[in-house]
């Protein structure tokens, strides 16, 4: 089997993950690695042994036959990336948020279209096995109807100074950083969101964005969902995802994950807890399988373009102070 060659846009911390999964996923092939800054690029091909580095990714295009491209910049140059990988051929997954504003990623997806290739956006918690483990669980029945779904992402993180925290270059806050990962996760579950509620508690840190947002979530199949993201509160336990069923519970965490039916005492084990690595190998496998056309690729740009509305609309409910619709293309 042939390898795809791939390139990497940008060389920071996230790329870090993707650069350590791609020496476990034999179907991909790391051809260049790109950042703006000089430095940062040579250090990442150094490390992770790419042929070449590139300051600018229009070169990197240029000079090499890429099959494939990651895109880890920071949020607000998505756009403008995606569309010029796309424009020159070469798949694409992207990092979460695919992009800051709908009309965005709606011209990214319209690139896509044109251009017959792939568009992804990262997300991870889909590959986690613990979440698959969840997945078929609820749709099997096995916990009955799901009833109530709660996400929490709280983790204290000095963020001054860190671009994530400049809205011109990251658009937003913990709600646009960590919003894609709750939104996708909730649609992963429960199926398409319909309304969106969020609230922005006080600031903790001295910042021009939101450091903490409680979010609730109504969807299609009429499951309450409720989320809590910060950068300054610690989360209260180790469970980051718990759903309540008719028919029984189950909680995913960091370190383990259980269920427990109806009626009985004992929690049985459904995983092992986060295996960063493993996610990010399962992601890229599943990308470059969609690639090639091994496995279908229907709805992997929908989900994305529905992660993009729910975090939009969910800005627009903590300006409002009330419900907003999530509207589906």
């Amino acid at each position: 089997m042939e390898q795809l060659s791939v390139g990497i846009v940008g060389c920071g911390r996230i790329a870090q993950a993707h650069l350590q999964a791609l020496r476990n996923v034999p179907e991909l092939r790391l051809a260049a690695v790109c950042d703006m800054n000089k430095s940062a690029a040579r250090q990442a091909a150094a490390e992770f042994a790419a042929p070449r580095a590139f300051t600018d990714y229009r070169r990197m295009i240029e000079e090499l036959r890429l099959d494939a491209a990651i895109v880890c910049t920071p949020p607000v140059t998505h756009p403008a990336v995606v569309v010029e990988l796309l424009q020159h051929g070469i798949h694409v997954l992207c990092e979460k948020p695919l992009a800051t504003s709908s009309d965005e990623a709606q011209r990214m997806s319209e690139a896509a279209r044109q251009a017959e290739r792939l568009l992804v956006m990262a997300s991870k918690f889909r590959f986690v096995e613990d979440i698959v483990a969840a997945k078929k669980l609820l749709d099997a029945g096995s916990l009955g109807q799901a009833v109530l779904l709660t996400l929490n992402f709280c983790h204290p993180v000095a963020m001054n100074g860190r671009w994530n925290a400049d809205p011109l270059i990251s658009g937003g806050g913990v709600l646009m950083d960590n919003g894609p990962h709750v939104a996708d996760l909730a649609r992963f579950l429960c199926g398409p969101i319909t309304h969106v509620q969020a609230q922005c508690a006080r600031r903790a840190q001295s910042l021009a964005v939101e450091d903490t947002v409680h979010l609730c979530f109504r969807n299609a199949n009429e499951i309450l969902v409720s989320a809590d993201l910060s950068w300054s509160a610690p989360a209260s336990g180790d469970t980051y995802l718990a759903v309540s069923g008719t028919g029984g519970a189950l909680c995913v965490g960091w370190s383990q994950s259980r269920y427990r039916l109806a009626g009985d005492k004992e929690w049985l084990k459904l995983g092992n807890g986060y295996d960063k690595n493993a996610a990010f190998v399962r992601q890229l496998t599943h990308f470059a399988a969609c690639a090639r056309g091994a496995v279908s690729s229907a709805g992997v740009l929908q989900d994305a373009l529905a992660s993009v509305r729910v975090i939009e609309a969910a800005y627009h409910s903590m300006a409002s102070k009330c419900w907003e619709t999530v509207f589906e293309v």
